[in-house]
């Protein structure tokens, strides 16, 4: 299986597991987001429901997270400064 084509992404989850904004960057450096009504050319959110933390984290492709709301909303207010 061949990595994904992204080297940090963050998930903001409601209340059922399913995003409401996402954040990658990928390996080439660039940026994507998604949101409801917005999103860049590689970036979507996900039709289901994103799997529990511990559940990601046992794909070894994978270092799964979880961040505070403050650090998601530091690190999606700078997405549009790089």
């Amino acid at each position: 299986m061949s990595p994904p084509g992204f080297a940090k992404r963050w998930s903001e989850l409601d209340g059922e597991r399913f995003e409401t904004r996402k954040l990658e960057i990928f390996r080439d450096g660039s940026i994507g987001f998604a949101t409801a009504t917005e999103a860049t050319d590689r970036t979507r959110l996900g039709q289901i429901a994103v799997p529990p933390i511990d559940e990601i984290g046992q794909d070894p492709q994978f270092v799964a997270e979880e961040i505070s709301k403050e650090v998601f909303e530091r690190r999606w207010s700078a997405r549009r400064a790089r």
